[in-house]
């Protein structure tokens, strides 16, 4: 078994990854795990990156232990990698093996405080270093608030049966009633001048009449 530490590089602008992984043959085409680096190679193509084997260990302790050395914090740091973690440390090999987003390291993804809180940091440095990565990022999170809450997926397709809604509806009675109802106390009224009209409270009424102002809304056609 061959313990690789190999470098990637885009040719079209020069940024580069470097990585570890454990392979029988070296060339196997293997070609990285990361999030940023994934994202190049989608954007670029494949064609545009060069890989080169830096070093060859027969353990995984070696191997861990030289891309720590290599991939320290000022390297992912630079905006012209693509490394978002540091190297060397199995919680980041998690990272990337099983291709966590952003969202799922600030939700723990069963890593340690620790980790999860240099993760977060590392992205916070890589949006406000790489375009890049930025757009993708904030365009993820855009898409995914946009996406159906679980709590309203749970009833797309159910009907209530009548009881159901005449509970419903006696319960909304009750809490819309008096106090409960958000246009307690409130009630229109409309300028003669301004040609406009607006909700104000009650108590507020009398001030209002005496300058242009009635009772009332006049709609807009």
């Amino acid at each position: 078994m061959n313990y690789t530490i190999y470098q990637i590089t885009n040719t079209v602008n020069n940024k580069i990854y470097i990585g570890m992984h454990k392979t029988k043959d070296l060339n196997d085409g293997y070609m990285g795990s990361g999030k940023i680096l994934t994202r190049a190679i989608a954007k670029y193509g494949v064609g545009n990156f060069r890989k080169e084997i830096l070093h060859v260990y027969d353990n995984a302790n070696d191997m861990h232990n030289k891309e720590k050395e290599l991939v320290n914090e000022d390297f992912v740091k630079n905006s012209t990698t693509y490394n978002l973690k540091i190297g060397g440390e199995g919680g980041f090999d998690y990272i990337n093996s099983n291709n966590l987003t952003g969202g799922e390291l600030h939700r723990g993804a069963n890593l340690t405080p620790e980790l999860q809180q240099r993760g977060r940091d590392t992205i916070k440095r890589k949006i406000e270093t790489d375009p890049e990565y930025a757009k993708a990022y904030k365009e993820k999170r855009r898409n995914n608030a946009l996406k159906t809450p679980t709590f309203y997926k749970a009833f797309t397709g159910k009907k209530h049966t009548i009881e159901t809604k005449k509970k419903i509806g006696e319960a909304n009675s009750k809490h819309q009633k008096g106090k409960g109802n958000s246009q307690y106390g409130t009630c229109w009224i409309y300028n003669t001048k301004l040609k406009e009209s607006k909700k104000i409270k009650a108590i507020n009424l009398d001030q209002y009449l005496i300058n242009d102002w009635v009772l009332g809304r006049k709609m807009k056609f």
